[in-house]
């Protein structure tokens, strides 16, 4: 019951840390991909050009963590706008990694000619999750197994040991002689 405890405890608290420390490697992940897609939008949006905008966003888009991405301009104009298909809106899971969006503005030299939106995405997580679950049954079968070879080692050493270590105290204190212990199921080698 202890070593159960003392697993439990452990994996609880890997399962916290590791998920604080995610959170906290998404959302500067999500910063950096802000602050690249600012960089690199400020042509298109120079332009007004929402073609080469969308073009610009294909190749920082195809990283797995970005759930929706879009540039609106000072006016209040979205130049563009993409979105992951089939992507788990307002997922929970999703909320608790990324509860806001990351804004970054998009100008040459300090001018604010339009802002980039990045919106975080909970698709990393499923591995993390599987990892983690898998840990969890990986702990659990050492766990029992364990408890199977200490239950296995109880009966074939330490009970036969403790009956001799019985008769030899009765033979000491009561001088009963004629008592002997059960016969065991090792021999000595």
């Amino acid at each position: 019951l202890v070593a159960l405890l003392a697993v439990a405890v452990s994996l609880t608290v890997v399962l916290v840390t590791g998920f604080l420390l995610f959170k906290q490697y998404a959302h500067h992940n999500l910063e950096l991909v802000a602050q690249q897609a600012s960089y690199s939008l400020e042509v298109p949006v120079v332009f007004n050009d929402p073609v080469a905008a969308q073009e610009t966003l294909a190749p920082i888009v195809a990283d797995e963590s970005i759930d929706e991405i879009s540039v609106t301009m000072a006016s209040g104009k979205v130049l563009t706008k993409w979105e992951r298909p089939g992507r788990l809106s307002n997922s929970l899971l999703a909320r608790l990694v990324y509860p806001d969006a990351i804004e970054a503005p998009v100008g040459p030299r300090g001018q604010r000619l339009a802002s980039v939106r990045v919106m975080g995405g909970a698709q990393g997580l499923d591995r993390l999750l599987t990892g983690t679950i898998l840990g969890a049954l990986g702990c659990l079968v050492t766990f029992i197994g364990t408890g199977m070879i200490g239950a296995r080692l109880r009966r074939t050493i330490f009970e036969p040991i403790q009956s001799i270590a019985e008769v030899a105290q009765a033979v000491k204190s009561d001088r009963t002689f004629e008592r002997r212990a059960p016969r065991a199921g090792i021999a000595e080698g």
